[in-house]
């Protein structure tokens, strides 16, 4: 039978193409656009032009897409053409889609349904609910993308566009398939397909035949998956859909895995693999290759099955040993493509496979290697849920293999094996959820501190002579919170702070606490250096320079955009653990007062310094003097701001 930990992520793969919609047109159109554009004789027909084209470009190459898209933008605005403008909106909402920036694909797509709105353009608004369902189904937000579904699909009945409306019902089978509901997804297939044939739409028939073999395979109707199957490898041949085709093979091929018709799977996935190569589509290749390796370990098994009903003593035979040596070529080959593009999922299941291979072939010492790579990358994959899931299933697998080899001593064998497992996965816990709390306690101490806090049940507070304060503040939050969401506040303030975390990082910097809008960190500690002074105010300019980039992208996306002050001092601390419930390590003294009182004092972009720190770094860095501002209890301090490093 199938294998259940392949399927998933396979069925996934086939049914993600077909987020296309029925319009696709290919190569041609795009050339005879591009021949139609230099002959445009208004801005109207060339803004026309330009959004068929950014449409097109979508399923070809999304950097052009983009390209004629913003081209379009800029004509429509300054001819003030509003319904090209929202067209034009939607076709880089389209491109950005392609490209996986989803954000930015969404408020595109919100740009657009805006303008539809004032025009009351109803069908338009439709599509562009249609795409943001898009969005989401891509990113596997299932629900979300279901309900732009239905409420495009809502109004698409009321205005009676049945080119939408089977566009939208071809869409939610789909998600219903993901959602395994499978009554609802063959009741929307069918309405998208009855539209469809009505309207001959050739290529909207090859898509719902498609997901309606997906449908019926799934509820175990073989005969009529094929059937469908069939019928949608048949359209796409005729419209010269290589891309379509190939995932048809690839599904007849899935689908006599689930007869447990190797033999047939094999002939399927191989004029798959062709075609991945002619497409120079590598995720498709790798794990077509993944399949074509299980499928002929399968038939290997089956042979080995075969000769030892005759002789239970018998060793494997040459058919065995050659589908067993092709099954470890093609799986080889498959981990690595993965390992070039990523595929993880594949990956963990293809040294699985590989594992169970050598272990049949009594190479042992290799299957366990093998079996080590597969929990390596199956854990980073999975869920601790999933991955215990997981664990049972291929548990149960093992110990039916077993059943079958040796029928006397099966119920010796489960209760073994069981109780093994059941072992391992406590175990398997037990570490897990001791790594979680370890990860945990670093995330809130420094590690010396943690590792101290642990072996004697608290940490005593040092002192440090030479420690650089770093303080950071946005400036005018409160008003610039008041134009945002409380989503949208929490999510930017999160990103900067995981980038300013990142950055510290890198320069060996102690993050040690934020309030609100102000973060404050300090190096030198809890192991001390000579080299904080500089650490910290390297670490300081790039927090500057990811500020003033992320300014940039926030202006071109018309939204808000916060501005940072950063004050440095030096000198020396006080720091530890303060308090025995939520506790939370903490620095104190002069030293920290003045860094704040320089960040209050600082310029907005620049990063500013006390005199103390200036002292450290002069040699290494550029500095102009700005003067001096007072520190309570101190009186008036030297400032400078940090111009660059300089030249070596």
């Amino acid at each position: 039978m199938i294998s259940k930990k392949r399927f998933p992520f396979l069925l996934v793969f086939l049914l993600a193409p077909m987020l296309l919609f029925s319009q696709k047109q290919g190569q041609p159109l795009v050339d005879s656009l591009l021949k139609e554009l230099p002959m445009a004789s208004n801005d109207k027909d060339k803004v026309k032009l330009l959004n068929n084209l950014s449409h097109n470009y979508y399923y070809i190459k999304t950097s052009d897409g983009l390209k004629y898209g913003s081209q379009a933008i800029v004509i429509a605005k300054k001819a003030d053409l509003k319904e090209e403008l929202a067209d034009a909106n939607d076709g880089l909402g389209l491109n950005f889609m392609g490209k996986g920036d989803y954000d930015t694909a969404i408020n595109c797509f919100n740009v657009s349904q805006n303008i539809y709105e004032q025009l009351n353009n109803k069908k338009m608004i439709a599509r562009e609910l249609g795409h943001e369902g898009l969005v989401y189904d891509a990113q596997g937000d299932y629900p979300k993308a279901m309900k732009y579904f239905l409420d495009a699909l809502k109004i698409a009945e009321d205005e009676d566009d049945n080119n939408e409306i089977a566009l939208l019902s071809a869409s939610i089978s789909r998600v219903y398939v993901r959602e395994s509901d499978l009554k609802k997804a063959l009741e929307y297939g069918l309405k998208a397909l009855r539209i469809h044939k009505t309207s001959k739409d050739m290529l909207g028939l090859g898509l719902d035949y498609s997901t309606l073999g997906i449908v019926y395979m799934e509820m175990g109707k073989n005969d009529s998956a094929l059937y469908f199957d069939t019928l949608s490898m048949g359209i796409h041949q005729k419209l010269g859909n290589s891309e379509e085709v190939k995932n048809q093979l690839t599904s007849l091929g899935l689908l006599y895995v689930k007869q447990v018709n190797y033999q047939k799977s094999l002939d399927y996935e191989l004029q798959a693999l062709k075609m991945d190569e002619e497409l120079d589509d590598k995720d498709a290749k790798a794990r077509n290759l993944a399949q074509i390796g299980e499928d002929n370990l399968r038939i290997a098994e089956d042979i080995s099955g075969k000769t030892k009903q005759m002789d239970f003593m018998m060793p494997m035979g040459q058919g065995e040993n050659d589908k067993m040596a092709i099954a470890i070529n093609y799986l080889n080959q498959s981990i690595a493509i993965c390992k070039e593009v990523g595929d993880l999922n594949t990956l963990q299941l293809a040294y699985s496979d590989l594992s169970e291979a050598q272990s049949t072939n009594g190479n042992y010492k290799d299957a366990r290697e093998y079996y080590t790579q597969y929990e390596l990358y199956r854990d980073s994959v999975y869920s601790a849920k999933s991955q215990m899931r997981i664990a049972n299933l291929e548990m149960q697998r093992n110990l039916i293999l077993k059943d079958q080899e040796i029928q006397t001593r099966r119920n010796l064998l489960i209760y073994m094996f069981g109780g093994l497992a059941l072992l391992l996965m406590v175990l398997l816990f037990v570490i897990r959820e001791r790594r979680k709390s370890e990860n945990l306690l670093l995330n809130i101490l420094p590690a010396q501190t943690a590792k101290e806090l642990k072996l004697k049940g608290k940490a005593a507070a040092n002192s440090y002579t030479l420690v650089t304060v770093m303080f950071t503040d946005f400036k005018n939050f409160t008003k610039l919170a008041e134009n945002m969401t409380a989503q949208e506040l929490v999510g930017e303030i999160h990103y900067c702070y995981s980038e300013f975390d990142k950055i510290l990082s890198k320069h060996n910097v102690e993050k040690i606490k934020t309030i609100g809008d102000g973060y404050m960190a300090a190096g030198g500690l809890p192991v001390e250096n000579k080299t904080n002074p500089s650490d910290t105010v390297r670490a300081a300019l790039e927090i500057q320079e990811f500020m003033n980039q992320e300014r940039a992208r926030r202006t071109k996306e018309n939204k808000v955009f916060f501005e940072l002050r950063i004050g440095i001092n030096t000198g020396p601390v006080v720091a530890g653990i303060v308090g025995i419930k939520k506790f939370a390590y903490d620095i104190w003294g002069d030293t920290v007062n003045i860094a704040s009182r320089i960040e209050s004092a600082g310029e907005v972009g620049n990063v500013t310094i006390s005199g103390a720190t200036y002292e450290c770094i002069k040699d290494t860095f550029n500095c102009t003097y700005k003067g001096k501002t007072e520190a309570k209890n101190k009186g008036m301090i030297d400032v400078y701001i940090v111009e660059s490093p300089k030249s070596v």
